[in-house]
C-alpha cells in the first residue's frame, strides 16, 4: 500500500475519514468531546471542518460538516486512485527491462490464404456430418396426448 506517494495519500485519507467518523460518534455523547481522547480528535479534525462549517452552517442544530468533509475526501480518493495505479505501472526495475523488451517484440505470423481456411472449415463440417450420420438415431415417439389421459382418469371415477 505504501509503494508510492499516491498509495500513502490514499492511506492517510482513509485514516482521516476514520478519525472524522470517530468525532461524529463522540459528538453524540457530549462528555466524550471533553475527555483526553475527545480533545485530541477535535484538534486533529477542527482545521478541516471549520472552513466547511463557514460555507455550510449547521441547519436546525444538525452539523452536516462531517458528512460533507467525508464526501470531499472520498472524491479526492477516487481521483487519486487511478493516478496511483498509473504510477505503479510505470515504475519497474532494471532487471525487468529484458522481459519488457521480449514482451514488446512483435513476431510476424505467416499469412494463411483464405482458400486454405475455407477448405479446413469444409473438411471439419464434413467430418462432423459423417460422424453424426454413423450414429444410430433413436426412433421418434409420438407426442403424448394429455387430454386422452385426463379423459381416461375421469372414466375410471
Amino acid at each position: 500500500m505504501f509503494g508510492s506517494v499516491g498509495g500513502l495519500l490514499l492511506t492517510l485519507i482513509n485514516i482521516f475519514i476514520l478519525v472524522l467518523i470517530v468525532r461524529a460518534i463522540f459528538s453524540w455523547f457530549p462528555g466524550m468531546l471533553y475527555s483526553q481522547a475527545g480533545r485530541i480528535i477535535v484538534m486533529a479534525t477542527e482545521w478541516y471542518l471549520a472552513p466547511i462549517r463557514r460555507v455550510i452552517p449547521p441547519a436546525g442544530g444538525l452539523d452536516i460538516s462531517f458528512l460533507v468533509g467525508i464526501i470531499i475526501l472520498l472524491v479526492l480518493a477516487i481521483l487519486l486512485f487511478p493516478i496511483d495505479v498509473a504510477l505503479r505501472r510505470l515504475i519497474f526495475r532494471l532487471e525487468d527491462l529484458p522481459a519488457w523488451r521480449t514482451a514488446m517484440q512483435r513476431t510476424p505470423v505467416p499469412a494463411v490464404p483464405a482458400e486454405a481456411t475455407v477448405k479446413r472449415l469444409r473438411d471439419r463440417v464434413e467430418g462432423v456430418r459423417a460422424m453424426r450420420a454413423a450414429q444410430p438415431r433413436p426412433p421418434k415417439k409420438p407426442p403424448e396426448d394429455p387430454t386422452g389421459d385426463l379423459l381416461a382418469r375421469r372414466r375410471r371415477h
